[in-house]
């Protein structure tokens, strides 16, 4: 079964660090919109909401609330835990290796689900694991979208009118072995509800120009029309980190994000994302591609929602989230 989802370059996933200039005093949230103002100012020319001004103002970051039956009538924050609680459970993303002994079928946790390495060993275009610069170990699940749903537009001539369709690559079913079928199903579920949320962000942007004087982009183009020629990754991870730098049940959390983004885990430090020898997890930086879409991150220690890692530079205070929002953030 295939689906088709309107994505861009992001990365659901836990968190991620920015490096963008501003004064050494928090200036305040990222900006919070509902989903549901976002689809009524598309129904009007004229509305309260002007994204690009929301972005500008906040150094391209924006927070878009969900509500609505997303999870069996429990709303997005259900949802969004549901995935992100099957990620940290996963027998295979939590296996350190240590404790397995070779099978028939490959390497094998105590409960018969293969160990990360022996799914990075087989699965090599699904998965990837880095060692970040303080230890921390960051193990990905990798997904895409190819292309992004379009209107119709007049073919090369004006002839015929095309339609352009995403379409969006099935988690492998190896994922749905050793994670469960429903650890599958929440996380598709996960990728659907934050395709529609970046669908319906699209649209606004681009009302937004044709409403500016008819502005549109380079070769006259949209940037619904940009985003059908683009590949868009889509990305879970899951960090972990102990005192001994070795995968074991210290500190871990996972998320979900689409290209670009990542997250980061400190060693007992209040949040700066510094280890012991005060090296970071990762550098400020800024993501490659339009813009990337994330989830907040989870502790797969508390269960709750980290707002501990997310830092801007400049900034002393980790920027925070709500459990029941899609972050957009723009890259470079």
């Amino acid at each position: 079964m295939i689906f088709k989802r309107a994505l861009v370059a992001l990365t659901l996933a836990s968190a991620s660090l920015l490096s963008l200039a501003s004064s050494a005093s928090n200036p305040p949230p990222p900006p919070r919109i509902s989903i549901q103002q976002l689809r009524s100012a598309l129904s009007t020319e004229h509305s309260g909401i002007n994204l690009h001004q929301h972005l500008f103002d906040s150094h391209g970051i924006l927070r878009i609330a969900l509500g609505g039956d997303y999870d069996e009538g429990h709303g997005f924050s259900a949802l969004r835990k549901r995935a992100l609680s099957h990620l940290c459970d996963c027998p295979t993303f939590r296996s350190s290796g240590s404790s397995t002994s070779p099978a028939r079928g490959g390497v094998t946790n105590d409960d018969g689900a293969i160990t990360f390495e022996e799914a990075l060993q087989s699965n090599p275009k699904d998965l990837q694991q880095i060692t970040l610069p303080d230890g921390t170990v960051r193990r990905t699940l990798a997904s895409a979208t190819v292309g992004f749903d379009g209107h119709d537009v007049k073919g090369a001539g004006g002839g015929s009118s095309q339609q352009h369709h995403a379409t969006a690559l099935e988690l492998p079913l190896w994922v749905q072995d050793n994670c469960g079928r429903d650890a599958y199903d929440s996380f598709e579920d996960l990728r659907d509800v934050v395709a529609d949320v970046v669908d319906v962000f699209v649209e606004r942007l681009d009302q937004e120009n044709k409403l500016s004087n008819g502005e549109t982009l380079e070769k006259g183009q949209n940037y619904r029309q940009i985003l059908s020629s683009a590949n868009h990754l889509e990305h879970f991870h899951v960090y972990t980190k102990s005192s001994t730098s070795s995968l074991e049940e210290d500190d871990e959390e996972g998320g979900f994000r689409k290209i670009g983004g990542t997250r980061v885990v400190d060693d007992e430090t209040n949040g700066h994302v510094t280890s012991k020898k005060d090296t970071s997890t990762l550098d400020y930086h800024t993501d490659a591609g339009f813009f990337l879409s994330f989830v907040p991150a989870m502790s797969c220690r508390s269960y709750t929602t980290d707002n501990s890692s997310f830092y801007l530079k400049g900034q002393k205070e980790p920027v925070t989230f709500e459990e029941d929002e899609v972050v957009i953030m723009l890259g470079a």
